[in-house]
């Protein structure tokens, strides 16, 4: 089909329409594309071929041609009581011991502080160096996010913004220090870029039709063409969302409960007091 005749189908809906995706009818939740956050996670978990389309451009770019990907795990939260808790959308492990932080940014640049991705490198460091070990246990990190826009500061007019810990006085890459962030900017396409455009071109496409990668475009038809796709994405959402609709609920009757219990413990140390003659405010 001509890719023109689906411009209508390939508009999809705008990013503030799907912030509660748990609203939408089953034609809209197929009407997605990979860089919404529900569409991009089922795709992960499901594909590890996925997962390879994008990361293969960076790793090329960085030298790295000859991996292997020995894990690849999404929705990474790390959180405990006392810090500041924070989601990555897919956390994938190299052979090689390098870990590639994905993110996706639909719209909304402002929610991707360049201090979260920071942050989020701080939080992985953090668990993988244990008491007594030194510190070049720690593993190389790569942050590749891709945006629909450009992230705050970083209005190039590039598609790729390669962030290092850079020697300002010679301009040498501490290559040592161990981190790299790769930001991929759906706004521009720049020549050099090519790898990288070809992928935020395609991870913004919501037709079928107009998907040019084959793995993408085979998930987009197994999906949304076939019967079982689209009941595995169906029950896919409602049971994200429903658990965690179901997780809210016990613990609001959690909280009930511990709040009737506490009145009533209340009303016992009154009579208490009462019958003993004790006067209290």
């Amino acid at each position: 089909m001509d890719e023109d005749n689906n411009n209508e189908k390939d508009k999809g809906a705008s990013p503030s329409e799907k912030d509660n995706l748990k609203e939408l009818s089953l034609e809209e939740i197929l009407d997605l594309s990979l860089m919404d956050n529900d569409f991009f996670v089922f795709a992960a978990e499901k594909r590890q071929d996925f997962v390879d389309v994008l990361i293969k451009p960076a790793l090329n770019y960085l030298g790295i041609i000859d991996y292997k990907i020995v894990s690849v795990a999404s929705e990474v939260n790390y959180s405990n009581l006392k810090s500041h808790g924070v989601r990555i959308d897919c956390l994938v492990k190299l052979q090689s011991g390098e870990y590639i932080l994905i993110e996706i940014q639909n719209g909304h640049p402002e929610r991707m502080p360049l201090k979260r991705i920071r942050y989020e490198q701080s939080s992985l460091d953090t668990r993988h160096l244990k008491q007594g070990e030194p510190y070049d246990e720690l593993p190389d990190i790569i942050s590749l996010i891709y945006t629909t826009e450009p992230l705050e500061g970083l209005d190039t007019g590039n598609t790729l913004n390669d962030l290092a810990a850079v020697d300002l006085k010679s301009g040498q890459i501490a290559s040592d220090f161990g981190i790299r962030v790769l930001i991929v900017n759906g706004k521009y396409k720049t020549e050099e870029d090519q790898a990288f455009s070809d992928v935020i071109e395609d991870l913004q496409k919501h037709h079928p039709d107009n998907v040019k990668n084959p793995v993408m475009k085979e998930i987009h038809n197994a999906v949304k063409k076939t019967e079982k796709g689209k009941s595995m994405l169906s029950d896919y959402i409602e049971e994200r969302y429903g658990g965690k609709i179901r997780k809210l609920e016990e613990q609001h009757l959690k909280d009930e409960k511990e709040i009737k219990e506490d009145k009533e413990r209340i009303q016992k140390l009154e009579k208490l007091l009462k019958d003993n003659g004790i006067k209290y405010d």
